[in-house]
């Protein structure tokens, strides 16, 4: 069958059906219809707040941009910790290390000092 796609259908005369908004926000601990609910033995649970859900959820999504080195030396780092620390406990992912290399700079924030990104990272070294 060839694929049809939207403008196709909406030259055609097709009526689309728009579907309907919930009144509130579903909530992510809540299954959607027809969505498999999973065992509570095997839902983690978020460490701040309690909920069964994904650990990640518990943190705000924030973008950034790394130069490929860094990203490299931080999927390396990931994978030897992870294999350092055998099985069982969260894995450790870059994410985690950006967040404890966030930890680090945010302890130290105020002896920081200058106006660019080189000046600045060169006013906390030791």
């Amino acid at each position: 069958m060839p694929r049809t796609n939207l403008s196709d259908l909406l030259d055609s005369g097709h009526t689309l059906l728009v579907p309907e908004v919930p009144s509130e926000p579903h909530r992510r601990d809540e299954p959607e219809r027809g969505e498999p609910i999973a065992s509570p033995a095997r839902v983690p649970r978020s460490r701040r707040t309690g909920a069964a859900g994904p650990a990640y959820l518990e943190f705000e999504r924030k973008e950034t941009r790394l130069r490929v080195d860094q990203l490299r030396e931080l999927t390396e780092h990931a994978r030897r910790l992870n294999r350092a620390k055998g099985a069982g406990g969260p894995r450790i992912t870059e994410n985690t290390l950006i967040r404890i290399a966030v930890n680090l700079l945010l302890a130290d924030i105020d002896r920081a000092d200058g106006s660019s990104e080189e000046r600045i990272r060169r006013s906390l070294e030791y």
